[in-house]
């Protein structure tokens, strides 16, 4: 008997013991609830990681429209200066209300912006002229032109369309709008 009673107030270490297998219960318990501070750091960078990529690929700021404009624009001056020699009628670009216009008119040009709130200004040499401002670009049948440029706004943002009359049209340098030049 006295054997008997010193082992139920000794507790031991072995398999089937309940104070042993309570204490094990209670931290098994505690680590399959919850995740460790590591597993939720990596949660949060994997999730910020993912927010800034899709922030990136959705924005389209006015640069870029801006920029989408102008190789736009510069395309079709390029198309109409090749039906202009194809045919031997020279084509005039100039602006509108509601955007632009080819005369003689090309079939299948859509001959307004893209973008809202965009404005062209036709240069001369380069410069806006003081008095008389040059109306419209002539992309003559003749293979040599002479120096042409379009400035192409959009808010506050402006680039340049030019040519130097031998090479096809090109986006320049985009500009800011605080004085013409």
């Amino acid at each position: 008997m006295g054997k008997a009673a010193a082992k139920e107030k000794m507790p031991t270490s072995v398999a089937g013991n309940s104070l042993l297998s309570v204490s094990n219960r209670l931290a098994r318990s505690a680590r399959v609830g919850g995740f460790t501070l590591l597993e939720l750091m990596v949660v949060v960078a994997i999730v910020a990681v993912a927010g800034g990529l899709a922030v990136v690929a959705l924005r389209d700021s006015s640069d870029s429209q801006l920029e989408q404009e102008g190789q736009r624009l510069a395309a079709l001056f390029d198309g109409a200066r090749a039906r202009s020699r194809a045919t031997g009628v020279p084509i005039s670009w100039s602006t509108s209300e509601k955007g632009f216009v080819f005369e003689p008119a090309i079939a299948g040009a859509n001959n307004q912006w893209r973008q809202t709130g965009t404005r062209a200004q036709v240069l001369a040499d380069g410069v806006l002229s003081n008095g008389v401002k040059p109306e419209r670009i002539i992309l003559g049948p003749e293979p040599l032109i002479g120096a042409q440029s379009v400035r192409v706004s959009l808010g506050e943002r402006a680039i340049v369309v030019s040519t130097d009359g031998i090479r096809p049209f090109q986006v320049g340098v985009t500009q800011a709008l605080d004085a013409p030049k």
